[in-house]
């Protein structure tokens, strides 16, 4: 057992009630229901500890006063410059003015029941309130990218959801501030959207290509290391795939140039394929990213390949592609792992259940959920750092 301070020792030593105060953050509540009435339900549960709630509203604004609708309810106005973020720091505060006695805090929020039902349905016990303090640990869902990623040096590679997590007081009062990311989004990425992201876009036809051959071009800006994503459009292919092997309804890449010189070092990331027709080229099934060092500016040519019969009867002679240089989206200085920044990429545009594509139209959007996700991942790495695990709740599948 990790050391344990006298007065939680003495605390469950003596049987005496644990002070559990949940930080619950809303702004929008008629679109989430019964959120908090389930929560206080899940947590009616718990004996042997006297719970308050903080409930704080995100839409009420700073300049309002706090209220106590009930005896063990304060509701505090919060604003939501950082999302959720904002509304439980300001909540940790109302703790420390009010003078809130509390051992330890849930942090939560009006959502917890999006992704799926909570571990709180089955977990939420005394048994669990008396780990994270014994253990002094921060417990919840925990999640891992499976890989070793970065971010300002910290180790960010696991982390607590941060939408339902148990954490003790005594990890709170050594962390001022559970904001790390602010302004400071822009050690990453810029604050407009860059143009050249988006370096093709077009809808290959019969008259683009020559025995199956075509060229995509488009002007690289930034010298340096690069990585290309590019993309087929699959909804241009008016068969159910027919059975066929996916990856032979794909694109071949047979070579890339920049102001016409071959780029021979590329570095296939992930979405690369063996060639279906026996050669040494690439395929493409649907999308793929490499990586290559650019020398100059200039013009980047992609040279492309479809097997003209499957081109003509399945995707009946049209194809869109779009080709992306996906390292303008982070500065080249950016305090982040490469594979981090892959991760995010393809988590945001592909495997989020909101999942979109970065433009002009979503770069708001997108600099948002950064920030979100560098929140969570960082205000897991701090109770790390300050030597707290963090510990999942439990074997069983929730979300």
């Amino acid at each position: 057992m990790k050391w344990i301070s006298a007065p939680i020792r003495g605390l469950l030593a003596k049987g005496k009630k644990i002070c559990m105060t949940v930080i619950y953050v809303q702004y929008d509540p008629p679109r989430y229901g019964d959120s908090f009435a389930r929560l206080t339900e899940y947590l009616a549960k718990i004996s042997g500890c006297n719970i308050t709630y903080v409930i704080v509203d995100n839409k009420l604004g700073v300049d309002s006063e706090v209220s106590r609708p009930a005896p063990d309810v304060y509701l505090v106005p919060g604003d939501n410059t950082y999302r959720e973020f904002s509304g439980w720091q300001k909540g940790v505060q109302a703790v420390r003015e009010l003078g809130i006695p509390t051992d330890l805090v849930l942090f939560t929020n009006e959502a917890f029941l999006t992704p799926g039902e909570s571990f709180l349905k089955d977990f939420a016990s005394e048994s669990l309130i008396s780990r994270v303090l014994q253990d002094m640990v921060v417990l919840g869902r925990v999640d891992s990218h499976g890989d070793r990623c970065w971010l300002y040096a910290y180790d960010v590679s696991s982390w607590v959801c941060t939408n339902c997590m148990f954490v003790p007081w005594s990890a709170l009062e050594k962390i001022p501030d559970l904001i790390s990311v602010k302004e400071n989004l822009y050690d990453f990425v810029e604050r407009e959207y860059p143009e050249d992201h988006l370096l093709y876009d077009a809808t290959i036809t019969g008259s683009d290509i020559r025995d199956g051959r075509f060229v995509m071009t488009g002007e690289v800006s930034r010298p340096g290391r690069s990585e290309i994503r590019i993309e087929l459009d699959k909804s241009f292919c008016p068969s159910a795939l027919g059975g066929a092997d996916n990856r032979q309804l794909g694109m071949m890449v047979t070579d890339i140039r920049v102001n016409n010189r071959k780029i021979d070092e590329v570095t296939p990331t992930s979405g690369w394929y063996p060639s279906p027709v026996g050669r040494s080229e690439r395929w493409i099934a649907k999308k793929a990213l490499a990586e290559f060092l650019i020398t100059e500016p200039g013009t980047l040519a992609i040279h492309g390949f479809l097997l003209p019969q499957m081109f003509n009867e399945v995707y009946e002679g049209e194809l869109r592609i779009q080709v992306f240089d996906d390292s303008l989206l982070f500065k080249p200085t950016a305090p982040i792992s490469p594979n981090y920044r892959r991760i995010l990429l393809e988590w945001l545009t592909q495997r989020w259940h909101s999942s979109f594509e970065i433009d002009a139209q979503t770069w708001e959007l997108f600099k948002a959920k950064l920030r979100a996700i560098f929140n969570e991942a960082l205000l897991s790495a701090k109770f790390v750092e300050q030597g707290y695990d963090i510990v999942p709740y439990g074997g069983k599948l929730y979300y």
